[in-house]
C-alpha cells in the first residue's frame, strides 16, 4: 500500500504546491515592480515618509493575510482569493 492514493491526497498535494508556486511567483513579480518603480527613487523626489508608509501598509495587509490564511470557511475553502 502507498503512502498516497491517486484519487486524493496525491491531487491534493500538487494543487497546493502549485497554489504555492503560482503565490511565490507574484510575489516575485509585485517585489520586482517595487524595486524597478519605487525603490529607485529617494528623498527629492519621493519623500522618505510615503516610503515607509507605503512599508506599513503592505506590511499590514500581509500580516492580516497571513492571520487569516489557512482557517477553514463556512463554505469549506481555505484562503482563496
Amino acid at each position: 500500500m502507498s503512502a498516497f492514493s491517486i484519487d486524493g491526497d496525491l491531487y491534493k498535494a500538487v494543487n497546493e504546491l502549485v497554489a504555492a508556486k503560482l503565490g511565490v511567483a507574484l510575489a516575485l513579480i509585485w517585489a520586482g515592480v517595487i524595486e524597478a518603480f519605487f525603490s529607485q527613487y529617494h528623498a527629492p523626489v519621493l519623500p522618505y515618509r510615503v516610503k515607509i508608509t507605503f512599508g506599513t501598509v503592505k506590511l499590514a495587509l500581509l500580516a492580516f493575510f497571513l492571520s487569516r490564511c489557512g482557517r477553514k470557511r463556512d463554505r469549506g475553502r481555505a484562503c482563496t482569493s
